[in-house]
């Protein structure tokens, strides 16, 4: 046998470098994924869609005013309504009563005085019909705004939220009916209103954003 034949029966054959990896280093020359680096999770939720790309610019010009709205106020409206809302019946019933223009402190109002003219209850009721609907209170928090438990309560969507009115609130886990406090300081909180029987009040940090579902504009008692 060669000397050539033998020498490549005993030498090792010779390891590649690439395979050589020491312990505790990243074969990624970036040092690996550093804690708290990537994209940050955004607070209006996502999907991927397939959209025409002739529409692409409208969709972002869409999205940015968006964006822009979310930054400048802190009351945003919740695309969410309760399961066991009630619409507003969409057909064209037509019935008007009565009403009489003087205020009457007891007593029948004589309707024979001329004082009286005929009111639809429909239109002085609901706003906008589409974006109205009416829940039944759950309640007594706010019984010292006078909204007892089982009042129907008109809500109207569209409707900008403004400072002391008693709006829906969509909590993410509940639905809440509150007085909305803004203060100067860009706070916002949500009061209950029952001295005798206090209920809990909510508060939000600077950045958050209110969920409001609507304001509400009337509230229908049953007397009997």
């Amino acid at each position: 046998m060669s000397k050539n034949a033998q020498d490549s029966k005993t030498m090792p054959n010779p390891t590649p470098n690439n395979s050589v990896k020491d312990k505790g280093v990243s074969e990624n020359s970036h040092g690996g994924k550093r804690k708290g680096a990537g994209r940050k999770p955004s607070a209006i939720k996502t999907v991927v869609k397939r959209v025409p790309s002739i529409l692409v610019p409208m969709i972002d010009k869409m999205t940015e005013n968006m964006m822009q709205t979310l930054a400048n106020s802190a009351v945003i409206k919740s695309p969410n309504v309760p399961l066991d809302a009630m619409i507003p019946a969409n057909d064209d019933t037509d019935m008007s009563v009565l009403m009489s223009l003087a205020k009457v402190p007891a007593g029948l109002p004589a309707y024979n005085d001329g004082q009286s003219e005929e009111i639809n209850l429909n239109d002085y009721l609901v706003g906008r019909q589409s974006d109205t609907f009416v829940v039944r209170c759950g309640g007594y928090s706010m019984l010292d705004a006078g909204i007892d438990k089982d009042d129907l309560l008109i809500i109207d969507r569209s409707v900008e939220p403004k400072h002391f009115d008693i709006v829906m609130a969509d909590l993410g886990s509940e639905f809440t009916i509150k007085r909305l406090h803004k203060f100067k300081d860009g706070r916002l909180e949500l009061h209950s209103e029952n001295e005798a029987d206090p209920h809990p009040n909510f508060s939000f940090k600077d950045g958050d954003h209110m969920m409001v579902v609507g304001v509400v504009m009337h509230v229908i008692k049953s007397l009997r």
